[in-house]
């Protein structure tokens, strides 16, 4: 009995898959545009980079990831917080609590569907708290 509800739920999830042919196939998914912001002080170089997929059903879905890596001469820190800002205050988020490894954290990671993604050519500012510290970088599209 096991064995057939596990093959149902397989097959019920692979149909979602469906291309409408009979096959399936991850073609029909497409990156519409990427880009990606850098920005950098004394002591961190930051990317956040941006990837809207566009779906075959006129549904879009938006990735966002940022690295933070520590280029201070002091020691890195364990743990940052943050806050990002877009210029149309559209899609601005915060973290807490961002592990630091070997000088480098990842930050603003996440993924929405059908929704809508901050402009490649925004300026944005990231505002990064650490160990009683706070710096502000301008992170600028490299469109």
């Amino acid at each position: 009995m096991k064995k057939i509800i596990l093959l149902f739920v397989t097959a019920l999830i692979l149909s979602g898959c469906n291309t409408g042919d009979g096959t399936v196939s991850s073609d029909n998914i497409t990156p519409e545009e990427t880009y990606s912001f850098t920005g950098s002080n004394e002591n961190w170089e930051v990317l956040f980079e941006v990837d809207v997929v566009n779906k075959d059903q006129g549904e879009n879905q938006v990735d966002e990831n940022g690295t933070l890596t520590f280029i201070g001469e002091d020691e890195a820190p364990k743990m940052v917080d943050y806050k990002l800002k877009t210029g149309s205050g559209v899609n601005s988020n915060e973290g807490t609590g961002v592990p630091i490894y070997d000088e480098v954290g990842s930050f603003a990671q996440g993924s929405c569907g059908n929704c809508v993604p901050m402009e490649a050519d925004e300026e944005l500012e990231l505002e990064i708290i650490w160990d009683g510290n706070t710096e502000k970088i301008i992170l600028n599209s490299n469109e």
